[in-house]
């Protein structure tokens, strides 16, 4: 009886000694529960809490570099990897902490308890974009820091530790299930964008003489591989002809401009331009359509380039809705539309001064109910 009495009085010092015998620093990476698909954006947060009575009284520093926690954070996923990218959001006002390459800001959270020990608590956001399917393992985060229990002042370096030591804790690895995205559905033109996105288009003026160019801004918004999915193709629109594209690139945005020139008159119309991608949230593919833009076009009020004659005098011989097969002749743009222009629904033969001329089943296609039959025009010389 004499032995449990005394056992028990010692049940809150030891209930004290394992609080105690927490560490002062932890560290936790918190990902959302799979299956993922490649390409898509996973949001991983990596959660680190201190106590930060523990770091004022005892804590090291490790470099001279000032900081504003004096600790060094580890991670080794953030290296290139051809299983994985990673885009890492910093917090614009956060606390800068030592990592691996460089100091990374971190966003400041509410603070918890753990037996005696109150932890302050910092977040780093990053993005994890999976590139192969199959489990991807994110390896293990370590913190390490420096301490000491005994500390004299030094009249030129001040406060310096007698019994300096260090410690490193590590978090559990993170793996994430990963699966392909899937064929069924997947529709033409998808260039790889996943996640859930929007899209629109601009352009600065409404109208413009035949033969001028206008802007068209395509803009691309949302959460997802905003930054990685391929660039969408020229769009084709009846009435202008696409001369060249630049991209602008931010962190929320991504806009595509296409330098687009006018070469027929009239009230026409910038057509929609299509985004597919694959939506995470539904499971599905998706397609984000612009509106079209109305652009009046007016008479050109000077002598235009031969170039620039070129293209109207194709658009104007070409029907409405009409393009010219694929692999047409091999020829540049100024050698069709062929002479006489095809009616509307019909392919025609290759009907250019082009040399060689291939054969009409090569460059045809399926022959119109009528053969139209090629006549070179007399003043016209055939191309280099």
């Amino acid at each position: 009886m004499v032995m449990l009495r005394q056992f028990c009085g010692l049940l809150p010092l030891l209930s004290t000694l394992l609080a105690q015998s927490a560490p002062p620093i932890f560290v936790a990476v918190d990902a959302p529960a799979g299956p993922f698909v490649v390409q898509q954006a996973v949001p991983v947060r990596v959660r680190i809490g201190y106590d930060a009575a523990f770091l004022r009284d005892h804590a090291v520093p490790l470099f001279q570099q000032r900081m504003d926690l004096p600790f060094q954070v580890s991670l080794p996923w953030l290296i290139a990897d051809s299983q994985r990218a990673v885009t890492v959001r910093q917090a614009a006002a956060g606390l800068r902490v030592a990592s691996q390459e460089q100091p990374q800001r971190w966003q400041k959270l509410e603070a918890v308890a753990e037996g005696d020990r109150h932890y302050e608590q910092i977040e780093l956001l990053c993005e994890v974009v999976p590139l192969l399917s199959g489990t991807l393992t994110l390896p293990a985060i370590e913190v390490r820091y420096a301490f000491a229990e005994r500390f004299e002042n030094h009249f030129l370096r001040g406060r310096q530790p007698l019994d300096r030591k260090e410690a490193t804790v590590r978090s559990a690895a993170t793996e994430l299930a990963v699966r392909e995205l899937p064929r069924e559905g997947r529709p033409a033109g998808f260039s790889g964008a996943v996640g859930e996105f929007s899209i629109v288009a601009r352009c600065a003026s409404a109208g413009l003489a035949l033969g001028e160019t206008l802007q068209l801004e395509v803009e691309v918004t949302g959460a997802g591989n905003l930054q990685r999915f391929a660039a969408p193709p020229w769009p084709s629109l009846p009435g202008f002809v696409v001369q060249g594209m630049v991209e602008r690139r931010s962190d929320a945005a991504r806009a595509f401009v296409f330098d687009v020139l006018a070469v027929r008159e009239g009230d026409l119309q910038l057509a929609p331009i299509a985004l597919p991608y694959f939506a995470t949230t539904a499971g599905v593919y998706r397609t984000a359509v612009t509106a079209p833009i109305a652009v009046r076009v007016t008479p050109a009020a000077a002598a235009l380039p031969a170039r620039v004659q070129q293209l109207i005098a194709a658009d104007t011989a070409a029907p409405l809705g009409w393009r010219p097969p694929a692999a047409m002749c091999g020829c540049r743009p100024s050698c069709w539309p062929a002479t006489p222009a095809p009616k509307p629904g019909s392919r025609t033969c290759c009907c250019c001064s082009c040399r060689p001329r291939p054969s009409a089943a090569s460059c045809c296609g399926p022959m119109p109910r009528r053969r139209w039959r090629c006549r070179r025009p007399a003043a016209r010389s055939a191309p280099a």
